[in-house]
């Protein structure tokens, strides 16, 4: 009976320590409301890393890497909205959009620009990665998004 304990204990370790390894490969990071997020490319896989409090933890995303925070002049966009419990909502969007569809989308000047977007919540005592992925346009990392779209991460239900 010990010994499952003993082995999930050390794979939470292993979990908590990657998000904690040195040699990670951040490609982009955002520090808010005592909170500092890390985009994390592992593999084929992308990975929100954030510490709040002393806790860290890592949660994985539902879009291939690399991926980026969504910027506007140069600052991440992060949106709070009063009705919900979203103390703030970002987007995130990978890189991996082919010339030709960037093309399509008038998009000319090298852009670095991904075909999906998800979004990431953070509560007043928790952070999640939403369900709802955005498909079928290209989202820019630079060139930012309309706050209609952060509405929509908040508010799921509709």
């Amino acid at each position: 009976m010990k010994i499952p304990q003993l082995i999930w204990f050390l794979i939470l370790i292993i979990i908590q320590q990657s998000c904690l390894h040195k040699d990670k490969n951040v490609t982009d990071s955002y520090y808010v409301a005592s909170t500092n997020f890390e985009l994390i490319h592992e593999g084929d896989s992308a990975y929100l890393c954030y510490e709040r409090e002393g806790v860290e933890k890592r949660l994985k995303l539902n879009i291939a890497p690399p991926c980026y925070f969504m910027r506007r002049n140069g600052k991440v966009q992060d949106y709070y909205f009063i009705d919900v419990e979203a103390q703030h909502v970002m987007l995130v969007t990978n890189t991996v959009a082919t010339k030709a569809k960037k093309e399509y989308f008038g998009m000319v000047n090298g852009e670095e620009c991904g075909n999906k977007a998800q979004g990431i919540i953070l509560e007043w005592e928790k952070v999640i990665i939403s369900k709802k992925i955005f498909s079928g346009n290209i989202y820019c990392k630079d060139i930012g998004l309309d706050n209609l779209m952060f509405w929509g991460i908040a508010h799921p239900e509709n």
